[in-house]
């Protein structure tokens, strides 16, 4: 059995820490390691690793480099084989590893599998099994929002993944160059996933492997109600450019052009609307001046490329 090194990546998550870590502790795996890995959290969360959980390895970034960053980390310091990097903000279960393992070992060419994540305390909805790229640059979420009681829950082959609980193959992700460290949070997973794809590596959902999701940081995670945090708003607008710029092909960009203009109108509006025009703009600024370095770094990831635009995006109906 090929080690693994389970990752959590913390950023301000004090409250949420103990009941994480203390599902850790009751883990079935024949050969893991555990590490925090803190990204400058200024509540209290460092003190309490330290005297509640001294079993498991800690690694204390001085500021929040941002959890793309925090990702690569974890893949330079990891002994495992495998990384499963997963939030703050979840529970396991006792058999949470094992399947994510059986289908990293049984299908072909395997680069990452995700767990199925469900709302916690409700434990009613899921939350999503992965999901798939849709061509405007957006996730399109497995089984988003739907009943546990009446989703089926069969291994499947994915076309992106999220790092709620995401397990991956450390030297297929070295050798694509792990996380693009310039999106800073958001969307990076997806557009992480999407490029292991294009150098060739499969991304699975194994919804047998069940993580427990609760709100996250109310400063950037949204469930639907109150005000849309402007700090992830910028972010998504921002890296959705990015990843069509860095990824797609040019005759796809061409091709797709009057669907992204609808699709921004749309953007524009509902970013109007909630009072997020100024952060918008502010995205839209920053994906530019981006521009050059995403043009590098294009370079590589094209240079790689052992798939279509066909294969890797799809139409599927987006999720809101």
């Amino acid at each position: 059995m090929k080690k693994v090194s389970i990752v959590v990546i913390n950023y301000n998550g004090y409250k949420d820490l103990t009941d994480c870590l203390s599902s850790l502790g009751q883990i079935n795996s024949p050969d893991y390691e555990i590490i925090i890995i803190d990204n400058g959290s200024t509540d209290d969360s460092v003190d309490l690793i330290r005297s509640d959980f001294p079993m498991f390895k800690l690694i204390a970034l001085p500021k929040n480099y941002g959890h793309s960053y925090a990702c690569n980390v974890a893949f330079r310091e990891a002994q495992g084989d495998y990384v499963l990097l997963m939030d703050y903000d979840t529970i396991v279960g006792e058999e949470w590893i094992a399947p994510l393992l059986e289908t990293m070992e049984c299908e072909k060419n395997v680069g990452i599998c995700v767990s199925r994540a469900i709302f916690y305390p409700a434990k009613e909805k899921i939350h999503s099994d992965g999901g798939w790229p849709n061509y405007v640059g957006n996730m399109t979420l497995k089984n988003g929002f739907a009943l546990v009681s009446k989703s089926e829950c069969k291994v499947e082959e994915i076309g992106a993944a999220g790092t709620t609980s995401m397990l991956v193959d450390k030297r297929k992700a070295l050798e694509v160059g792990g996380f693009d460290e310039d999106y800073f949070v958001y969307l990076n997973d997806f557009e992480f996933s999407m490029r292991m794809r294009l150098a060739g590596y499969s991304c699975f959902s194994n919804p047998k492997s069940i993580i427990y999701h609760k709100g996250g940081n109310p400063d950037v995670s949204y469930r639907g109600e109150g005000k849309y945090p402007p700090l992830r708003a910028f972010y998504i607008f921002r890296n959705r450019w990015l990843t069509i710029f860095k990824l797609y092909s040019i005759k796809t960009i061409i091709g797709c052009l009057p669907a992204l203009l609808i699709y921004e109108i749309a953007i524009i509006s509902m970013a109007f609307i909630r009072g997020l025009f100024l952060t918008y703009m502010k995205a839209l600024l920053s994906a530019l001046r981006n521009l050059p370095q995403v043009y590098r770094k294009r370079k590589i990831v094209q240079a790689m490329r052992k798939i279509s635009d066909s294969e890797l995006l799809t139409a599927y109906p987006l999720s809101f």
